[in-house]
């Protein structure tokens, strides 16, 4: 991804953004993306609620484009308010550290899990949450990172699920995550707008989900990009994204 175009270059840090924005839905919509995205045998997402958890880490596993806290969906079932534990992690390029990042992130959040609930192992039904993890890849390179790890006997067990849907797959799938994710893949200006422009007139998101797309789409766009302009007036040229834009406009200007 080196050689992407000017407005969309630092990727990693629009996937981010893209994954600030998700995670501030509210647990209904979270839901939704999960069953989207991810199948965990066994588990029916209809029968969990969603919250939000935030495991520090590391100094080593931090960078200027990450928070020194991570967050971790808890997914809590309904009935037994038993909590399983979900990692979902955007990655625009290969990342080699990921099988010790998520084996990280999976011992920091049992760690704290048995302080939070004061668990010490002194009763026979203690047990540790579940805790599973995936890593949507967004591109077209093979994603050779190796996804599994040798535990104690040496054999094989798989530490997190790589999903890199197309293009076609993300239009079928619509929504605003998908669309998100659909105008990050572009690979030059053009695209990107004309990516913009679909979304806006073919995917039929709701109004308040349009809103926050477009509201994304600008805080991606670097003015001081040589393409900025450019994609500003071929957005311009359509009323609905004009319209939108000039809302998103007004909304920064309060």
């Amino acid at each position: 991804m080196d050689n992407r175009f000017e407005v969309n270059a630092i990727i990693q840090g629009y996937c981010n953004k893209i994954f600030n924005e998700i995670i501030n839905y509210d647990s209904d919509e979270l839901a939704d993306i999960l069953k989207s995205f991810v199948k965990i045998p066994g588990l029916n997402f209809d029968h969990y609620y969603v919250e939000v958890e935030y495991v520090h880490l590391p100094k080593f596993f931090q960078d200027a484009d990450v928070s020194t806290d991570n967050k971790i969906i808890n997914l809590v079932h309904k009935i037994t308010h038993h909590s399983t534990y979900f990692y979902l992690a955007l990655q625009a390029k290969v990342d080699y550290m990921m099988p010790f990042r998520i084996e990280d992130y999976r011992v920091r959040t049992w760690a704290q899990y048995l302080e939070k609930n004061n668990i010490t192992g002194d009763n026979i039904n203690d047990r540790l949450p579940m805790f599973y993890s995936a890593v949507i890849y967004l591109d077209s390179d093979k994603w050779d990172a190796d996804g599994t790890t040798p535990d104690a006997t040496w054999s094989w067990y798989q530490v997190y699920t790589v999903i890199n849907l197309s293009e076609q797959q993300l239009i079928q799938k619509k929504g605003i995550f998908c669309a998100m994710l659909y105008i990050v893949k572009s690979n030059n200006f053009n695209q990107f707008a004309d990516r913009i422009i679909n979304v806006v007139c073919e995917w039929n998101l709701e109004k308040r989900n349009l809103l926050r797309f477009v509201n994304f789409v600008y805080s991606l766009l670097d003015k001081d990009s040589n393409e900025h302009t450019v994609i500003i007036n071929m957005l311009l040229e359509h009323n609905d994204v004009a319209n939108m834009l000039s809302s998103v406009q007004n909304e920064l200007l309060v």
